[in-house]
C-alpha cells in the first residue's frame, strides 16, 4: 500500500515466503564397503616395517632364500589400492539404516522422501520525506518472522539429554557442550554431562523444533539524498554546478532467510534415528579376517551382498553391527563409528549491517562520474562445531590442548 500525503510517501506491506520442498533420494539408502588400506589394523600394506602379510619385504622368494624388495614408498599407496581390490579386501564399512516413525526398518535402496515446510514472514513500513526540494530522507523498520522449518509428516528429530532413570531431557546442544566445557574445567570427564541422543521433533509431533521462535528480528533503515546548491564560487568548479552534485548513505539491518539450506543439510546427511549411519573404526580388520568380496548383484534367494560375511570374525555385520533400534528416544551406540547431525536450538536468526555512502557528479550533459563505498558487518553466522571434540581437560594446572600442543612441538621433524 502507498500513500502519498504532502511531502510525505509512505509506503505498508508484506512479503510472504511458503515454501514446500519435497525431495526424494536415495543418496542415504544403501551401505556401502570400501578397499580403504588405511582401515587395516596395520595402517596400510606397502610400508618399510609393517606387519602386513601382503607387503612383498614380509615374504621370502623361495627360489633365492632372501626377503622380496620393498615397495617404493612413493608408489606404496598404489600398490594398498592394487591390492586390496585384487584381493576383494574391505576394511572400512558404512551400515546405512533408515526407520519409519513408528521404528519400522526401510529395506535397503528405498527411496527417502520427505516434505518441508519453511514458512517465512515479512511486514514492513516506510516514510520517503521530501524535506527540501533537496533534501530527502528515508526511514522504515521492517519485522522479520522466520518460522522454524519442519518435517510436514513427522519424520523430524531433535537432540536431547539422556536421563539416568530413562527417557529423554530437552537440553539443546550448546547447553550440553557448555556443561561438559565446565566440567573439564574442573578436571572431571565430559561423560558426566550425560548421552546425547535424539527424539522425535517438530509439530507434528508434538516435539522440540529445529530452533526456537525469533521473534526480536526487527530492521531499521534508514536513507540521506541531498544536492547542495554550490553557487557560483570556486566550489561549484569543484563540485558542480546547481543540480549538478548528490551525496547519498544508508544504513540498514539485513535479516538471511537460512531455512532452506538448513533444511538440505539435513536431507543431505540425514537425522540420527530415521537415517542412521554406522562405520567400523580404524584398526578393527586384518587382512586375514577382513570382509571379502562376494558379488556384485543380489542373488535370486534375496540374499545381499553388502556387507559381505567376514571369514573369521562375528558374520556380515562385523563391520558396522546389526541394525540399531528403531524407537525413541535413541542413543547412538558407542561401539562403533557414527558422524551425527544436530542444531543447536537457541541459533539465532543470522544478520548483517548493511552500509553505503556515495558521490555523484555530472561532468557534461552526456557524462557523469559516481564514487561508492558499500560494506557489510556479518553477525551470527552459522557455524558447524565439533561436539565430540577432545574434551579441554585441567589437570594439574594444565589443559589437556597446552599438553598436546607442547607435545606436537617436541616431537622431531622429518625432512
Amino acid at each position: 500500500m502507498n500513500w502519498t500525503r504532502k511531502n510525505h510517501t509512505l509506503e505498508f506491506g508484506t512479503d510472504l515466503f511458503l515454501i514446500r520442498n519435497n525431495p526424494i533420494s536415495y543418496a542415504n539408502s544403501f551401505s556401502d564397503v570400501q578397499t580403504n588400506a588405511v582401515y587395516l589394523d596395520t595402517g596400510g600394506i606397502a610400508y618399510s616395517g609393517s606387519p602386513s602379510p601382503l607387503d612383498p619385504a614380509n615374504n621370502t622368494n623361495p627360489a633365492t632364500g632372501k626377503p622380496y624388495p620393498n615397495v617404493d614408498k612413493n608408489f606404496g599407496p598404489n600398490y594398498d589400492s592394487a591390492t586390496t581390490i585384487l584381493l576383494g579386501i574391505f576394511p572400512e564399512g558404512d551400515g546405512i539404516y533408515n526407520f519409519a516413525r513408528n521404528g519400522a526398518a526401510l529395506p535397503q535402496g528405498q527411496a527417502i522422501n520427505r516434505r518441508y515446510a519453511i514458512n517465512d514472514y515479512e511486514f514492513y513500513g516506510q516514510d520517503t520525506w521530501r524535506m527540501t526540494p533537496r533534501l530527502t530522507v528515508t526511514y522504515g523498520l521492517r519485522w522479520v518472522l522466520e518460522a522454524p522449518p519442519y518435517e510436514t509428516n513427522g519424520y523430524q528429530v531433535a537432540p536431547c539429554v539422556e536421563a539416568a532413570g530413562g527417557g529423554c531431557t530437552n537440553q539443546n546442544v550448546a547447553d550440553w557442550f557448555n556443561h561438559s566445557a565446565a566440567l573439564a574445567a574442573q578436571g572431571q570427564p565430559a561423560n558426566n554431562a550425560g548421552e546425547m541422543s535424539f527424539t522425535l521433533g517438530g509439530p507434528k509431533n508434538h516435539g522440540p523444533g529445529l530452533w526456537n521462535w525469533d521473534h526480536k528480528n526487527f530492521s531499521p533503515r534508514i536513507a540521506v539524498a541531498w544536492a547542495p546548491d554550490t553557487g557560483d564560487g570556486w566550489v561549484s568548479k569543484i563540485l558542480g554546478k546547481k543540480d549538478q552534485f548528490s551525496i547519498r548513505g544508508g544504513y540498514s539491518i539485513m535479516y538471511d532467510h537460512f531455512g532452506v539450506p538448513i533444511v538440505n543439510s539435513f536431507d543431505q546427511n540425514g537425522s540420527f534415528g530415521l537415517s542412521t549411519h554406522l562405520g567400523n573404526p580404524a584398526g578393527v580388520v586384518s587382512p586375514a579376517n577382513a570382509p571379502r568380496f562376494t558379488c556384485l548383484v543380489p542373488g535370486s534367494s534375496g540374499q545381499s551382498c553388502l556387507p559381505p560375511p567376514c571369514p573369521s570374525l562375528n558374520g556380515p555385520g562385523c563391520l558396522f553391527g546389526p541394525a540399531p533400534s528403531g524407537s525413541f528416544p535413541v542413543t547412538p551406540s558407542n561401539s562403533a563409528f557414527a558422524i551425527n547431525w544436530g542444531l543447536d536450538q537457541s541459533v539465532k536468526t543470522p544478520y548483517a549491517h548493511v552500509f553505503n555512502f556515495s558521490l555523484a557528479r555530472q561532468i557534461t550533459s552526456h557524462s557523469s562520474l559516481q564514487v561508492a563505498y558499500v560494506g557489510s558487518i556479518a553477525r551470527r553466522l552459522p557455524l558447524q562445531v565439533d561436539l565430540a571434540m577432545p574434551t579441554n581437560v585441567t589437570s594439574s594446572g594444565m589443559t589437556y590442548f597446552q599438553a598436546a600442543t607442547m607435545l606436537s612441538k617436541s616431537a622431531p621433524t622429518s625432512t
